[in-house]
Order: structure tokens, then sequence, then C-alpha cells
């Protein structure tokens, strides 16, 4: 028996894996946005829409970064469902001065409290998930990054 590329997982295996990428790619881009945001925030569009352009990828979930201040004797779970209490979160890099500034007035007015809870000032980086095609567009991506 002949064995050639397509018995042996080579382009027909290879044709239905891009097949299927390009329809997962085209359902998530599809989807409306469920975060609390509502879109892609501005500072990571510009990256999210670069990414989401080029054939071997497409982003799932972004944020830009952001800066959150909040009191409580523990940090807020957006695990399971509605989180307890909002902290104040900021995405513009140019309004976290603000941000330290509220942070120090609650520290400030809190001192004299024996029991005054945690006062919270926590920095997150931007985070990109993005899915890629195969093993080599991750490395490329990776090496690119």
């Amino acid at each position: 028996p002949r064995v050639g590329r397509a018995a042996a997982g080579g382009h027909a295996t290879s044709g239905r894996r891009d097949a299927a990428f390009a329809m997962l790619k085209r359902s998530f881009l599809e989807k409306p946005d469920k975060s609390r945001a509502g879109g892609i925030d501005a500072l990571v569009a510009p990256l999210c829409a670069l990414l989401n352009g080029r054939p071997d990828t497409f982003t799932t979930s972004s944020c830009a970064g952001r800066a959150l201040l909040w009191r409580g004797e523990e940090p807020p779970s957006k695990r399971r469902g509605v989180p307890r209490f909002r902290p104040q979160v900021e995405h513009d890099p140019l309004r976290v001065p603000e941000l330290v500034q509220a942070a120090v007035e609650l520290a400030e007015s809190s001192r004299q409290e024996i029991d005054a809870p945690t006062i919270w000032l926590r920095f997150e980086p931007v985070v990109l998930h993005v899915c890629c095609r195969n093993w080599h567009s991750a490395q490329v991506l990776l090496a690119a990054a």
C-alpha cells in the first residue's frame, strides 16, 4: 500500500486543523464582549487588533494593566459571582497618582482607628491571553514579546 503525506498526517490533517482554527478564531472574535468594561481597554486595543489581524493568532482576553485601591482584611475576589465590595480601579496610568494620593489620605484618616482595616494598593501588569494556531506560531509570538 502507498503511504502518502495525507495518510501519514500531512496536508489533509493540517488542512483540517487550519479550518478548525479559523472557525474557532471567527467564533471568538464575533462574540459580544462579556467584560465589566464592555470592551477592550483603549491602551491595549492596538496590540489586540494587530494580533487578531494575523492569521495564526487571536486574543481571548486582555487588560491594559490597572491599579486597585480598597480597604478591608482581604483583597476583593472576582471568583464565584459578584465581588463582596468594589475597589477603586484605575486603568489609565496617568491617573494612578490620584489613586496613590487617595491611599495616603485613607491612611492618614484612619491613623487614630485602633481596628482600622488594611489599606490595599495593588498594581497589576498588562494581561493578554492569546490563542495560537500551533506550537510554531506560539514560539514566534513569544520570541517577538
